[in-house]
This record gives C-alpha cells, sequence and structure tokens, in this order.
C-alpha cells in the first residue's frame, strides 16, 4: 500500500483499526527511527486523524515511555475516558448490577 493510498484509507478506519495500524508499522522500526517518527507524527496527526487522533496518542505515548507498565497506561486510559468510580461510592454503595 503506498502513502497516497494509506491517506485515503485513514479517515475511513476506525479508532481501533487506526490503532492497530501504527502499532504494526511501529513495530518494525529500530529505535531512532521511532523517536524521528514520533516527532513527526505527532505533527501530523491532527491534520489526517483528526477526532481519531486518540488512540494512535496513546500508543504513541507508550513508545515515549517504555519502561511504564502496561497497568498504569491502562488506568490512565479508564481516566481519561471517564470510567472511574469515586472511592466512597465503591466501597458504600451496591454496585448497580447488583441490586
Amino acid at each position: 500500500m503506498s502513502i497516497v493510498e494509506m491517506k485515503a484509507a485513514i479517515p475511513q478506519l476506525s479508532p481501533n483499526e487506526a490503532a492497530d495500524l501504527a502499532s504494526v508499522c511501529i513495530q518494525k522500526l529500530s529505535s531512532e527511527q521511532k523517536v524521528a517518527l514520533m516527532q513527526r507524527c505527532t505533527a501530523l496527526l491532527s491534520e489526517y486523524l483528526g477526532e481519531h487522533k486518540k488512540p494512535i496518542e496513546r500508543l504513541l505515548r507508550r513508545l515515549e515511555h517504555p519502561d511504564v507498565p502496561e497497568d498504569f497506561w491502562a488506568g490512565m486510559e479508564d481516566i481519561e475516558d471517564g470510567r472511574i468510580v469515586d472511592m466512597e461510592v465503591a466501597m458504600n454503595e451496591v454496585p448497580p448490577h447488583l441490586r
């Protein structure tokens, strides 16, 4: 697939498909190439992906900080997406699916 074909396909990808495509491409690069790519991609993401850029930004964050555990990133994404529960509620109220 040429770069022109990839640019044409990107707007038609779901956010998960866009993240999968980026992940496969990045895995094939050396560490020096990854640093250069991240800098370039960061500038281009907004232009080409628009609303679908969140999964790619998350992937780039992981590449920038490879020493951070995956569990941490999963927790951060839960917070970013609003999938959190106040500790008082979690400890003192019955979950909705058990009511």
